[in-house]
């Protein structure tokens, strides 16, 4: 009776190994397609973006760019703002959850995270609500290679 035990105990713990090691597996090939898909968002295009703060006016080159996306540093990211407070003009940008990033100026990753997908005039402002001090923001748009 003892031999069965211990034999159903190893055999329950070999389960449960096997069961980890496939959730983890399929964790890491999920993380794999995210990205690739990110790398391809990136491959398939250049950005042309500028760094602002709240406030500023955009340059009259983002004016009827569709759709334009917000990125911020890691700094920003990581005091839980929500970047949906955030507006351009009147209407509010929606989320967008993303690993990819452009380099700002001072050589730190800025991170897309969130779009705003009308048409501004020459004229919007850049508006985040009691948005902290620390970090960096830019607005940018995706231009498409060859153009």
């Amino acid at each position: 009776m003892a031999k069965n035990t211990s034999i159903r105990i190893v055999a329950l713990i070999a389960g449960v190994l096997l069961l980890t090691l496939i959730i983890v597996a399929i964790f890491v090939l999920l993380d794999k397609k995210i990205d690739s898909e990110q790398e391809e968002f990136a491959i398939n295009s250049s950005w042309v973006y500028d760094e602002l703060k709240s406030g500023d006016q955009l340059d009259t080159t983002y004016a009827n760019k569709e759709p334009l996306y917000l990125f911020a540093s890691r700094d920003l990211l990581e005091t839980g703002y929500d970047f949906t407070q955030c507006k351009l003009g009147s209407d509010s940008f929606s989320d967008h959850d993303s690993h990819f990033n452009l380099p700002s100026s001072s050589g730190a990753a800025l991170f897309l995270v969130a779009e705003f997908d009308r048409a501004v005039s020459e004229d919007t402002k850049l508006n985040c609500k009691s948005i902290p001090e620390k970090g960096q923001l830019a607005i940018g748009f995706q231009k498409e290679k060859g153009k």
